[in-house]
Order: C-alpha cells, then structure tokens, then sequence
C-alpha cells in the first residue's frame, strides 16, 4: 500500500502553491445575446477523494462560478435546468486524479456533453487548475447547450387544461324501457286535493247531517193541542221522520261521493314506456 504523506502542513503548502496561478486565469467570453436568459445548476462531486476533497470542492466551485459569470450563465431556478457535472476520483497514488465533465440537459438527464481528464503527479491546486481550464475550453459548447435548452423551454407551448363537459345523458332503446321493469313500476300514492265529487259529497254531508237533527228532532216532540182550537193537536213526528229520512240518505250519497273521491286521488299514476313517450320520453 502507498503511504501517506505523514506532514499535513506540507499538503497545505502545495495547495496554496498549486491554486496561486488558477487566481490569475483569463477572463472567459461571452456567450453569443440571446432572448432568454441561460441558466444551468453546478454540481462538484469530490466525495471520493481521500484528503483535501472540501477544500478542493469549494475551489472548483469557486472558480467554475466565475466561469459561468463570464459566460453569462445564471443559476438555475428550476429543477428540469441543465446540470453541469464535475466528478474526481483518486487512484492508488495520492497525486494521482481524474475527473469527468459532463452538462445533462432534460428530465432524462440526456448528456449533452463529457469530457473527461486525468492528472498525475499533481498536487491539489494543479488538479483544481487542470479542472478550470478544462471548462474554459469547453465555453463555447456550452453556451450552445444551455441555449437550446432555453429555446426548446420557451417554445414549448404551456399546457393546456381540459375544460369540463357534463357526461352526456344515458340513451335506452325501446326495448330496454319496455323491459326494465324499475320503470314500469307503479310509482307511490301521491295525496291530491278534493276533486268535483269529493266537494259534492262534503256538501251532502253537511246538508244531510242537519236535515237528520231537525228531522229527529221533530220526530221526539209530542203532539200538543191547539190553543184556539182544542179539539186539534199539533204532530211534528210524522214530517220529522220524513225530513231525518232524506237527511239520512243525503249523508250516504255524500259519503259515497266522498268515497269514490279518494279512491281516485290515491290511485297510483303508471310510469310504464307509453306514459315516458307521452312526458317527453326518448323519441322512438
């Protein structure tokens, strides 16, 4: 196994002396003007690097985000932005780097671009450096990348919502009404208000109903004599069985007429096929 550099203070003193000259890097160009503005997330993945992997991620990050300032592309807002990917990953030897560029554009993540490099014999700042130049030389692909990427964004037209429709109304054929028998089913006794012979037989009631007091009335009376005339008396009981009589038969035709009245009112109403045709039914 390759030992270790014991001394941390000498791992400092390369860093520092690797990462002097990536400070005085050349300013990178524009990109080309466009409508929209570029945007783009930046990802380093140092996690498998054995010593100095935060120093040298916040390095990298550092120096890529000036990059992308020159190129003026801003951060991303939106998850479905492109991802600018740079990975390191160590060898056997403590010196010994690679690390892979890639941009992934869409939900798929579709690699738009990779380029990938290695480093041997390089200290922490060289491998920073040798990252940095590398995305330099890769500026021009990737203005290109992030502004298809704008431009399909901004021609994709927004979605669009379904407007809401009633569901149509359910259509049977003659014979599904005819045979359904829920729809031939009498439908329940409905309560409906007095009609010509229920008010004639209330009337006949009343008019019978009284007829009946006063005929029975008179019927229990005695006969009493005249006072100018002795020899007569006056009798109330005959017409008075007459007029209870006829009383009597008022009230059982009124009854009759009341009867026959409800009997009609409660008759249920058919809800068959011919009466549907007739209320606005499907059409034959």
């Amino acid at each position: 196994m390759t030992k270790r550099r014991p001394h941390r203070l000498a791992l400092a003193a390369a860093l520092a002396l690797g990462l002097a000259p990536t400070s005085a890097r050349a300013a990178v160009a524009s990109c080309p003007e466009v409508d929209r503005a570029r945007r783009a997330t930046l990802v380093v993945d140092t996690s498998t690097l054995e010593e100095g992997a935060a120093v040298i991620q916040e390095r990298i990050r550092e120096g890529l985000s000036v990059t992308l300032r020159d190129l003026e592309i801003l951060p991303a807002k939106q998850a479905s932005a492109p991802v600018l990917r740079v990975e390191l990953w160590q060898h056997d030897g403590d010196f010994h780097y690679s690390f892979a560029i890639t941009l992934e554009r869409g939900e798929n993540r579709r690699q738009e671009l990779r380029h990938t490099g290695e480093c041997d014999a390089c200290t922490e700042g060289e491998i920073v450096g040798r990252v940095l130049e590398a995305v330099d030389g890769l500026a021009v692909d990737l203005c290109a990348a992030t502004e298809q990427a704008e431009a399909k964004e901004a021609a994709a037209p927004p979605p669009e919502e379904p407007e809401a429709t009633p569901p149509p109304p359910p259509q049977l054929d003659d014979a599904a009404l005819r045979d359904d028998p829920a729809l031939n089913e009498p439908a329940a006794p409905v309560s409906r208000p007095l009609g010509a012979a229920g008010k004639g037989g209330v009337a006949a009631l009343c008019l019978g109903a009284a007829a009946v007091v006063v005929g029975s009335i008179l019927a229990v009376r005695e006969p009493t004599p005249l006072t100018d005339r002795p020899l007569y008396v006056r009798n109330t009981q005959p017409p008075g069985v007459a007029v209870a009589s006829a009383g009597a038969g008022v009230v059982l035709t009124g009854a009759i007429l009341l009867l026959v009245d409800r009997a009609r009112a409660r008759r249920p109403q058919p809800t068959n096929y011919a009466a549907r045709q007739g209320r606005g039914g499907p059409p034959r």
